[in-house]
């Protein structure tokens, strides 16, 4: 039976829950608590004692009730609400509640509620339930008691007042009506559900993890799909599980729906034999997970095309399919009228006018028909003249008329994106927001503007082009505007990748809003273009107008006004351009510092300046120990003025190849990075180019030197990875070094030298340890250093000895490098291979040969 005929509902009648009021307080209120275990259960019989009302335990439900006088109300207290004691009170319409009333009404130092109905517990109170569905007497009236039972309302009829549908099924005038409303809607398990948590002290009919009692938007239904492609099928079955579906094949007698893809024209006969079997648009399935409620099969319904029917019409809608049918006639009516009459329209070649501008210019550039009055004073219609040819358009209109079309789709392209997209987001559906307001505010939030600035472009060009003349000025309308796209692009194309990313998280982690955008997909307005494919014309929309203004700059002649204000144009729309890379250029260098202070352990606070740009970042492996470790992996972010050096966690060297370290899973660092040092451009002396043979490769080193400190350190590196190679690296690295300088020769901070001169070979790049790499760059440092000294070589050998003998092992000094050192001398000193004449340093391993 369903709800609308049930008895046991009244559109009047609903739970009262409310404080002993005045009319009340002249009679005496005494509790009886049913039962033997209930007078033994000592938190209840200690809440009862908390509301200071006389209190007694009762055995014999009828004894009680022939005690009750005039002048005394007695309220029960009853734990379960069923038997032959809690029928007879319900019978006898006494006040009944639950020891949860009792335990909710001592902790909050309440008076008992007055009930007209018993009342166990208060878990749905302020809910009104409406029922659909529902066909058995017995079952419906058990939902109904419960419901009452835990203080909640029910409501016959559904109106707005209703806060949830308990239904059965997806069918129903109730069920339509709760969708279209927003009406949340529930199954009967959650009013089960409910009665099982009816003893817990200030529990909701809502509280969090409730809601997956609600009505799935598939529920009871089989569908097939048809004409979709095997993987876009399988996720489409997959999504049907998850929505409370059941994927089956066309054939099953169980089939409730058949789906079929937009391109399909026509069903095979016999496919849908069963007639309770419906054919429905692949945008219903979408809607109904989007809505999270099943839509309305009747505005989704899949209708055959007419066969006779041209292929290019499929689509369009039965009164626009008639017009155009229309239009045919007339047009055919032509090639019967004579040229005289006044309805003969001559036919136009295909190139006499744009496509585009026929509408547009038809009235301006046609001038209407004057009758000719015969000498008798009479009009005749034979000597009427005809409306001459319209005159084609010059080639300069050609590309005004295309810059206004362009500027219609581009306009017409962001409406609807805002109409088809947004508004609904923001719309609160019925199943709640789809995506949060930060996300739709990131995908959207800057499309207004650009709107805005665009609508009036486009206004202003029409309005040019329907009094057009040869010295109408275009260039100046774009000009106008170029400080409003400067204010309005930049915005959008510096965090396009963002957008791009938030769309693609928000579709992988929200079926809800996958199920937009595919219904969206389907809809005209869109042309089959995701939303991703929508949000990239604005990226190309200046380009393209800049292209379409260079080109009317051609076609317009250099006497022309239009020229010089063209040309104003074109350049002002490459400033816009220019401004907007630099700006994008400077904000993407901004996210990516901000990506490393998150990415990096420790990394200090002061990385993050507002004159700092990053630049770029190398992965590579140490050669020495002087700085992270002996093989350790390193990765160096480079700034415009200096150097975040890191050490990349989970890897190490091992025979030349890069392997991770084994890790307990549960010791897994959460960040990539660690940080080491932060080592401005300043500090760094000199950069040692190693080059390249079949043994050693992509090796390079570092001179530098803190201020606070006397000496200077030496770090090799070797670089892994394809994302930058070394020659890149180093012009990049030296041209922050010249920059910090202050000076524009870069060559001056490079150095090149052999292995063989540092004694490097394979053996050394093959060691696990590198142990025999880093020895070998100790003792070497002391050469490196001499050799790159920017101050003058000491004469006197005792000089020498002074200056080298400060260097302590394992670190080198290495003074810093000089414009003023000839490279001769480097060569003469170093890159020859000859031995200083001090061979003795204090505590450094003898060299070996």
């Amino acid at each position: 039976m369903d709800a609308d005929n049930s008895g046991n509902l009244d559109a009047s009648d609903h739970q009262s829950i409310s404080h002993e009021g005045s009319s009340s307080s002249t009679m005496e209120t005494r509790l009886c608590v049913v039962g033997k275990e209930n007078g033994e259960n000592k938190e209840l019989m200690q809440a009862l004692e908390a509301l200071k009302i006389p209190v007694t335990v009762s055995e014999n439900i009828k004894e009680a009730l022939q005690s009750q006088t005039d002048n005394v109300e007695i309220v029960f207290v009853c734990e379960p609400f069923e038997g032959e004691d809690f029928e007879l009170l319900r019978k006898e319409e006494q006040r009944i509640i639950g020891p949860p009333i009792v335990h909710a009404c001592a902790r909050e130092d309440q008076p008992l509620p007055y009930n007209s109905r018993p009342l166990y517990c208060t878990i749905m109170c302020n809910h009104i339930v409406c029922f659909t569905g529902f066909r058995k007497k017995e079952e419906l009236g058990r939902l109904c008691n419960l419901v009452h039972h835990m203080g909640g309302s029910i409501r016959r009829e559904f109106s707005g007042r209703v806060t949830q549908l308990v239904a059965n099924s997806i069918h129903g005038q109730k069920y339509r009506a709760a969708v279209s409303l927003g009406t949340m809607i529930m199954t009967e398990e959650w009013v089960t559900r409910c009665w099982e948590r009816r003893n817990e002290l200030g529990a909701t009919a809502m509280d969090e993890g409730m809601e997956k009692y609600k009505m799935m938007p598939f529920h009871g239904c089989h569908l097939s799909f048809h004409g979709f492609p095997e993987e876009e099928k399988k996720h489409m079955e997959e999504s049907t599980e998850k929505q409370g579906g059941v994927p089956v094949e066309a054939s099953d007698p169980r089939c409730t729906h058949l789906v079929v893809e937009d391109s399909v024209k026509e069903l095979p006969s016999g496919l849908l034999e069963q007639s309770h079997c419906r054919a429905v648009k692949q945008e219903w399935f979408w809607a109904s997970i989007h809505m999270d409620a099943c839509a309305d099969e009747s505005l989704y319904h899949f209708t055959a095309t007419d066969p006779y029917e041209p292929a290019t019409m499929h689509n369009t809608p039965v009164s626009s399919r008639k017009r155009k049918r229309r239009k045919l006639k007339d047009s055919d009516l032509s090639d019967l009228l004579s040229p005289d009459s006044p309805l003969f329209h001559p036919k136009r070649k295909s190139g006499d006018l744009l496509s585009v501008s026929g509408s547009l210019l038809e009235n301006s550039l046609v001038s209407p028909a004057t009758p000719k009055e015969t000498p008798s004073g009479t009009i005749s219609p034979l000597t009427t003249p005809i409306a001459p040819p319209p005159k084609p358009l010059t080639s300069r209109q050609q590309v005004a008329m295309e810059l206004l079309q362009t500027e219609r789709n581009y306009v017409e392209i962001l409406t609807n994106i805002l109409k088809v997209f947004k508004e609904p987001l923001e719309k609160e559906p019925c199943g709640g927001s789809i995506i949060s307001p930060e996300d739709i505010k990131t995908i959207f939030g800057r499309l207004p503007g650009i709107l805005e600035v665009h609508n009036k472009i486009m206004n202003e060009l029409e309005a040019l082009l329907n009094e057009w003349r040869e010295d109408k000025c275009i260039g100046n309308i774009i000009s106008n505007h170029a400080d409003e796209l400067v204010k309005v692009y930049p915005p959008f194309v510096n965090y396009f990748e963002m957008t791009k990313e938030t769309v693609a998280r928000c579709d992988r982690e929200f079926p809800r809003f996958h199920a937009f955008l595919k219904a969206c997909l389907s809809r005209p307005e869109c042309g089959r273009q995701s939303l991703a494919e929508l949000l990239i014309r604005p990226v190309q929309r200046l380009p393209s107008m800049n292209l379409l203004l260079s080109d009317l700059l051609k076609h317009t002649d250099k006497k022309n006004p239009d020229h010089t204000a063209l040309g104003l144009a074109v350049d002002s729309l490459k400033n816009v351009m220019t401004h907007i890379n630099e700006d994008k250029r400077k904000t993407e260098g901004q996210v990516q510092m901000f990506e490393i202070l998150r990415d990096v352990d420790g990394c200090p606070a002061y990385v993050l300046s507002s004159h700092r740009v990053y630049v770029t970042k190398v992965d590579t492996f140490e050669l020495s120990d002087t700085i992270c470790g002996k093989g350790e992996a390193v990765t160096i972010f480079l700034f415009s003025d200096s150097m975040e050096v890191t050490k990349r966690r989970g890897l190490k060297m091992m025979n030349n190849v890069p392997l991770p370290m084994k890790s307990p899973a549960a010791r897994t660092p959460q960040k990539a990075y660690k940080h080491v040092k932060f080592m401005p451009l300043s500090h760094v002396r000199r950069v040692v180019d190693i080059r390249d043979n079949e043994d050693c490769q992509n090796l390079f080193g570092i001179i530098y030197r803190c201020p606070q400190e006397m000496k200077e350190k030496l770090l090799m590196f070797r670089l892994v990875g394809d994302e930058i190679n070394k020659q890149e690296w180093l012009q990049k690295l030296t041209t922050g070094l010249a920059n910090t300088a202050c000076t524009a020769d870069t060559e001056n901070f490079l150095t090149t030298v052999d292995p063989q001169e540092l004694m490097l070979s394979k053996s050394d790049m093959s060691n696990g340890t590198l142990s025999r790499a880093v020895r070998v760059a100790k003792r070497t440092t002391r050469k490196v250093s001499r050799a790159l000294s920017m101050n003058k070589t000491p004469k006197k050998a005792g000089l020498l000895r002074r200056t080298t003998s400060s260097v302590s092992p394992g670190i080198r000094r290495v003074p810093s490098a000089s414009p003023l050192v000839p490279s001769s001398r480097i060569n003469q000193g170093f890159l020859k291979g000859t031995r200083p004449r001090s061979t003795s340093v204090p505590g450094a391993e003898p060299m070996s040969p």
